[in-house]
C-alpha cells in the first residue's frame, strides 16, 4: 500500500500508537504508516505535530510500533493517583505506585541494563514483585521522610502501611486491593492491558511476566527519582544478603 503524506494518515498513525496492544505484525496499514514515518521526514514532522496538539510526545517510531507519552500532567492521557479506583484508600494508591517501580526495578536493576539494546530483562513473578515491594518500602522508610529524599510526600503513606497490610486473605476466593497480593496482581493486569508486559505463565502468585519493548522505551524517557531510589534499595538488599 502506497500512502501519501497527509494529515489524515498522520492522525491514523497516532491513533494506532494509542492502541497499546496493537502489534504492527498483525496490521498491514500500521506497518505501512510506520515505514512512511521512518522514511519520510515530512511525514514524521506531521505526526509529531499532531501528537503535540493532543498533548503527546513521540518517544519512538520504528517497525516495532509508535510509542507515545503525555507531555505534561495536564494531558488528557496523563495518569494521576486520583485516577485510580475511588474505592481504594490513599495508602493503597501509594502502594500501587511503589509496586510499579518495584516491578520496573526488577526488570532493569541498573541504568546500564535499561540503556543496553542487547539486554533481555529477566521474567518477574508476582511473588518476586511482592518481596521487592517490601524491601523497597523498608529501605525508603529507613532513609527518612519523602521530602528529604526528593520524593512525593503522598508516597510515605505507602511505605508506612506496607507491613501493616496483610499479604493475603485465604478465606477470599478472589484477590482484591485489600491485600498486598491483590494489589500486585492488579498492577500486573494493568500493565498487561497497557501493552507494557505480557504474561508468560499464569499461576497465581507464581504468574510470570516479561517486559515489552514499549515498557523499556517509556522507562528510558521517564526515569524518576523514585525509580532510582527503588533500584538503590534492590542493590542494597542484594549486598546485605550476600554479606
Amino acid at each position: 500500500m502506497n500512502l501519501d503524506i497527509t494529515p489524515r494518515n498522520a492522525a491514523r498513525l497516532v491513533a494506532k500508537g494509542l492502541q497499546t496492544r496493537l502489534v504492527p505484525a498483525n496490521d498491514k496499514e500500521y506497518r505501512d504508516l510506520l515505514a512512511l514515518y521512518e522514511g519520510q521526514p515530512g511525514f514524521r514532522d506531521l505526526v509529531q505535530e499532531i501528537a503535540l496538539g493532543l498533548s503527546l510526545s513521540v518517544l519512538s517510531g520504528t517497525s516495532r510500533g509508535l510509542v507515545l507519552m503525555p507531555t505534561d500532567e495536564e494531558s488528557r492521557f496523563a495518569f494521576r493517583l486520583g485516577d485510580m479506583r475511588g474505592a481504594m484508600t490513599l495508602e493503597e494508591k501509594a502502594l500501587v505506585v511503589l509496586i510499579h517501580t518495584a516491578i520496573a526495578a526488577h526488570f532493569y536493576p541498573t541504568g546500564e541494563s535499561l540503556d543496553d539494546e542487547m539486554y533481555n530483562a529477566p521474567p518477574v513473578t508476582e511473588r518476586q514483585a511482592l518481596r521487592a515491594l517490601k524491601v523497597i518500602c523498608q529501605h525508603l522508610a529507613a532513609r527518612g521522610g519523602a521530602e528529604t529524599q526528593g520524593l512525593p510526600k503522598e508516597l510515605e503513606l505507602g511505605w508506612q502501611s506496607v507491613l501493616l497490610k496483610p499479604e493475603a486473605r485465604p478465606e477470599q476466593q478472589r484477590r482484591t486491593s485489600s491485600t498486598l497480593e491483590g494489589l500486585v496482581s492488579m498492577v500486573f493486569r494493568n500493565l498487561q492491558d497497557a501493552g507494557l508486559v505480557r504474561c508468560e505463565d499464569e499461576d497465581g502468585v507464581n504468574s510470570r511476566y516479561t517486559a515489552n519493548w514499549r515498557f523499556t522505551v517509556q522507562l528510558r524517557e521517564s526515569t524518576s527519582r523514585l525509580f532510582v531510589a527503588t533500584r538503590e534499595a534492590m542493590v542494597a538488599a542484594r549486598e546485605t544478603s550476600n554479606a
